[in-house]
């Protein structure tokens, strides 16, 4: 995700023509209001909290500087973090320990993501490259240079043939993983994206900007399917629900959204008692989505209600990053504090789903 000079501060054609949603301005209603419209629910708002919640294992310590990243591979067992150090650590999940380590000479690594191959990882940052890397030499493998600009996002595909990026020059890039080429360019101009997010089902990506404006995007076409510009500030991150149906944004004005993807109206607004949440992930086992905020909090909200279902206080710094491993049933989380926290989902679960 982009840094800007408030974290800084804080923390030392086929377009579908769809009327965008209108801006939500919660000031003209009063929390009685809000509660009874079933748009927005807080934590002082939380019917179903039945006190569960996931329960802590351990932390990860090693990183010497803030946690910006993290990625599992795709079959659990290997956990891949990245501080601003430049330096990347490589875990086993099971065992927790740390397992290898790559370290950069120059520029500051942002982003982190496993290939099909856990092997391999693909970064992105600062130091304006998009890298492979082979864990088992600590070797690049392959580079592709941005020049004078620095990726802000990226995000793979599920069948993991593409990555997307989005680039401070105002472009989200499609990059080819098997030939390492740039094949696409996205392009609105006047726009700096920072997050972008692949589809779990593959062929579309969501984007965000500074301007607030999300837009969901068909991989082959140049124009977005959708655009809703009605955030308050800039989009920090994105996510989808499994069934893609659902996208939620989090945005610099404190508040976590949830957008119709078929109509692109607002269905829900989910308040922080946090100026900024940071990191969003969909648990698609509880249908819950899971939001980390700069004030240390994780905090799990339910889907059909849009109600907090439980609250961590996870870190000392801001929550950048989080990541769930469907095998050990464990969530990941990478702070500002320079911890990487282990929580064990499996007590939110039925027998039958902690059996399969």
């Amino acid at each position: 995700m982009i840094e800007t000079d408030g974290d800084k501060k804080k923390d030392s054609s086929n377009k579908k023509h769809i009327q965008p949603a209108k801006k939500v301005d919660l000031s003209l209603f009063a929390e009685s209001d809000i509660v009874n419209r079933g748009l927005v629910f807080s934590r002082n708002n939380r019917k179903n909290d039945t006190g569960v919640q996931p329960l802590f294992q351990r932390y990860l310590s090693g990183h010497s500087a803030p946690i910006t990243d993290l990625d599992i591979s795709k079959d659990g067992t290997t956990l891949a973090t990245i501080g601003e150090g430049q330096t990347v650590r490589i875990w086993d999940i099971e065992s927790q320990e740390q397992i290898s380590f790559i370290e950069k000479v120059e520029g500051k690594l942002l982003q982190v993501r496993f290939l099909l191959d856990k092997n391999l990882i693909i970064t992105g940052g600062w130091d304006k490259h998009i890298r492979i890397w082979e864990i088992s030499s600590g070797k690049q493998i392959y580079d592709i240079d941005f020049h004078s600009r620095p990726i802000y996002d990226l995000s793979n595909s599920p069948d993991g043939r593409y990555s997307i990026m989005a680039c401070a020059d105002s472009n989200i890039y499609l990059v080819d993983l098997n030939k390492y080429v740039v094949i696409k360019k996205h392009h609105i101009p006047g726009k700096k994206y920072t997050a972008v997010k692949y589809s779990p089902l593959g062929g579309k990506f969501i984007s965000g900007d500074v301007q607030g404006r999300l837009s969901c995007w068909d991989i082959t076409k140049d124009e977005p399917l959708l655009s809703i510009n009605t955030h308050g500030g800039w989009i920090m991150d994105l996510e989808w629900s499994s069934d893609q149906k659902t996208i939620f944004s989090a945005c610099s004005d404190g508040n976590l959204y949830a957008w119709n993807i078929s109509s692109g109206q607002l269905d829900k607004v989910m308040l922080r008692s946090a100026p900024w949440v940071r990191s969003l992930l969909f648990h698609n086992e509880t249908n819950t989505i899971i939001s980390g905020a700069e004030n240390g909090k994780i905090v799990g909200w339910s889907m059909d209600s849009g109600e907090e279902n439980w609250c961590l206080e996870a870190h000392d710094g801001w929550v950048n990053t989080l990541s769930y491993s469907n095998t050990e049933r464990l969530l990941v989380s990478g702070s500002s504090d320079q911890k990487i926290g282990i929580w064990n989902f499996s007590n939110l679960l039925s027998k039958d789903q902690r059996n399969e």
